[in-house]
């Protein structure tokens, strides 16, 4: 082993130090919270009565017309949010590091991702195209210069609150997804069989309520007793056969 000076092990110390400082900070789960787990039950496609296609004005991309449609499936639409409880001012701030939302060809990886009102998202490019994104309903939101594959685009403040904001590209109908803001990080997406995990959760009562697309889903009401640094019992969420949305005004009535 080779002696290192004591100058050189002082200089190490201090750049890590710096680096540390200088880092951009992630939420952290909060240690005296607890873990809500779960699954959210997706009702049988014959029971939900799939809503008519609407004219999208354009042919959908690699669609064989001798097969069947397949049935639509919601889970990359839903997002799992807890409300009705106290939420502690330091939850209230969003993390430093930007929420990932990733653009692959003609579409989004997940059509609806979430983020942090307030908090930063940067839209990383790994298709083949160039496309011009931008929000309709908030034209300054995105930068309007192509994104070159490989290339990202941030979102420095993400203004919604409960409220999904569409990003699509100025050169391709085809290209559509959603970002909904929610003003505390109690939220969870969920994974392909529907099991979400939420941390840091403080102790009490919360409801467990669903975002679909681009509202509040109308369904059951769902509450679960948090415990302080301990797992809840996985909770069963089950979907109503008919998924209807309520916007954030008409939920909160």
């Amino acid at each position: 082993m080779i002696a290192r000076p004591v100058r050189y092990v002082a200089a190490l110390l201090s750049t890590a130090l710096c680096a540390l400082l200088v880092a951009p900070s992630a939420a952290q789960a909060d240690p005296s919270g607890g873990t809500v787990i779960g699954t959210v039950v997706i009702p049988n496609p014959a029971k939900r009565g799939e809503p008519a296609v609407k004219d999208k004005g354009f042919v959908p991309r690699m669609r064989n017309p001798l097969k069947p449609p397949k049935a639509f499936n919601p889970i990359p639409y839903l997002i799992v949010v807890l409300e009705g409880n106290t939420v502690p001012s330091v939850d209230q701030e969003p993390p430093g590091l930007p929420v990932k939302v990733v653009l692959l060809g003609h579409s989004f990886e997940r059509p609806l991702s979430a983020v942090m009102t307030g908090g930063s998202v940067e839209i990383t490019n790994k298709g083949r195209n160039s496309p011009r994104l931008h929000a309709p309903s908030n034209p300054d939101l995105v930068p309007a210069d192509p994104i070159n594959p490989r290339g990202t685009r941030l979102i420095k403040k993400f203004p919604a609150k409960y409220e999904a904001v569409e990003i699509r590209d100025h050169d391709s109908a085809h290209l559509s997804g959603h970002i909904v803001g929610i003003p505390h990080p109690y939220f969870s997406t969920l994974s392909k069989d529907g099991k979400f995990e939420i941390k840091g959760v403080p102790k009490g009562v919360w409801k467990v309520r669903i975002w679909f697309k681009d509202g509040w889903l109308d369904m059951r009401e769902y509450t679960v007793d948090v415990p302080a640094k301990r797992t809840t019992k996985p909770q069963k969420i089950t979907l109503p056969d008919q998924l209807k949305v309520k916007s954030a005004a008409e939920a909160s009535k």
